[in-house]
């Protein structure tokens, strides 16, 4: 008989979450993530773009796997150019926010501070509402009029 089937001796559970355990909210997000970049995924496509175009230049095949991955980022990018990302950048730039956070602002690309602190909660602690409110505006007016 298994531990997990003895009535006697139960599994243990744990009250809540540990330490060490990824929280998003506060932005403790692991160890891999202390030192690697945060991209959107508008970013991830235009990285992935150059790689396809290196890799056609030496004539390189391209996996199957990075194929479906550019495939969803071409679906899901809310930004297509450069310009577009570059700009909606820049209307966070005054924000101090971490990495993490401004790559999610513009993968959500939230109207409404609330909306934005519903999604990302970190923002909560780590902006106002009225520079967070400016910075959404700007994001969102970016994204209207690329081209």
């Amino acid at each position: 008989m298994s531990a997990f089937s003895n009535p006697i001796n139960p599994p243990k559970r744990r009250a809540g979450p540990a330490k060490d355990d990824p929280d998003a909210s506060t932005l403790s997000l692991g160890e891999d993530f202390q030192t690697a970049p945060c991209l959107s995924v508008s970013e991830l496509r235009e990285l992935l773009n150059r790689e396809r175009d290196s890799k056609a230049s030496k004539g390189e095949p391209l996996t199957e796997v990075f194929l479906k991955t550019l495939n969803h980022t071409e679906k899901f990018a809310i930004f297509k150019n450069e310009n577009a990302i570059h700009g909606a950048k820049l209307s966070m730039q005054g924000l101090g926010i971490s990495e993490f956070e401004r790559a999610q602002l513009l993968n959500l690309c939230c109207k409404h501070t609330d909306e934005a602190k519903a999604l990302v909660p970190s923002l909560i602690q780590s902006t106002d509402d009225d520079n967070l409110a400016d910075s959404l505006m700007e994001i969102v007016n970016v994204r209207d009029t690329q081209r």
